[in-house]
């Protein structure tokens, strides 16, 4: 019931982020970001090797700098240098209306830090929706069984039934053969992207 009409739920992750105390540069606070002395600010380095076939030049990442081309002189105290720190936080997603079990939401800017002043990644939400002891799903359409008396099929009647929206009821017509499928139309699953529109209930 709760992915028909939407809901909101909380999250604990734990995700490497940017250091709240160098904001990412990992030098401590009032020290110096310098170039590094080994690439002198290209991050990375060209490697000569002569083989029997020749000479042959490889560029790689500089180990000093690790590709940046600049080094501190004093690391950050919290993260030692590293510009970023895994934390826990908790965030509300918004599970939207029409929702089905095994859907994989995308949330925006709450993956881990892009790491050298990226942006951060993008969260991918996994959703599973629990059976309901009353409905079942197809599509957008919800399926319950209504239990009636040999005496309310042969003459017919008014039932109470169950609705995503509460109890309503309904006309139970003379002659009703056990498996027969009536409809209740729009007491369904609400279509996702804000259409309006909703399935029946059978």
């Amino acid at each position: 019931r709760d992915a028909a009409f939407g809901v909101a739920r909380e999250l604990e992750l734990n995700r490497m982020e940017r250091c709240e105390r160098c904001n990412g540069k990992k030098a401590e606070p009032g020290t110096e970001v310098v170039e590094c002395s080994t690439c002198h600010g290209e991050g990375r380095v060209k490697r000569t090797q002569r083989t029997f076939f020749g000479q042959f030049q490889q560029v790689t990442a500089c180990p000093t700098c690790q590709g940046e081309g600049q080094t501190v002189k004093t690391a950050c105290k919290q993260c030692s240098g590293q510009g970023t720190e895994r934390n826990t936080r908790r965030i509300e997603v918004q599970i939207p209306a029409g929702i089905e079990h095994g859907t994989r939401m995308i949330i925006h800017g709450e993956g881990e830090t892009g790491g050298r002043g990226g942006e951060n990644g993008d969260l991918y939400v996994h959703v599973g929706v629990e059976r309901d002891k009353t409905f079942s799903r197809r599509g957008n359409d919800v399926l319950m069984i209504a239990e009636v008396n040999m005496v309310m099929a042969a003459l017919g009647g008014i039932i109470s039934v169950e609705t995503l929206d509460g109890t309503t009821d309904f006309k139970i017509k003379p002659g009703t053969q056990s498996g027969v499928v009536s409809r209740i139309r729009g007491a369904g699953i609400p279509y996702m992207r804000g259409s309006g529109r909703r399935g029946d209930q059978l």
